[in-house]
């Protein structure tokens, strides 16, 4: 798991724009360590590569998930709408994009980006 996936958690917890994940947040790493997922680091070369995409998506979190997932060429478990301009980009570098259903099936799904346009 990203560490974007934190930042991304903690700001929208700051900022209200995810209700019922307050708990999640706080007990984020605990979470992680207890499901056995690997938490990814960002690095100043996925950093670059993210702020060199040349798309017009300006998520700063998924811009960050979809360079870190090209650059540790690991699979990417999201909503295909908000990667997809990363695969055209970058062609198979990408990995797979498991595809997430649209709406969200909870509340810690919700995407901020208020869904597929």
């Amino acid at each position: 798991m990203s560490a974007a996936s934190a930042w991304e958690i903690a700001t929208q917890v700051r900022l209200g724009r995810l209700p019922g994940a307050e708990v999640l947040e706080k007990d984020f790493l605990d979470v992680i360590e207890g499901a056995d997922y690997t938490l990814v680091p960002i690095s100043a070369e996925v950093a670059l590569r993210a702020g060199r995409f040349p798309s017009d998506h300006r998520d700063p979190f998924d811009r960050v998930i979809a360079a870190q997932a090209m650059h540790e060429d690991i699979d990417l478990a999201g909503q295909l709408y908000l990667y997809g301009p990363f695969v055209q980009l970058e062609g198979p570098s990408l990995g797979t994009i498991l595809a997430l259903p649209w709406p969200p099936i909870s509340p810690i799904d919700n995407c901020p980006h208020g869904g597929p346009a």
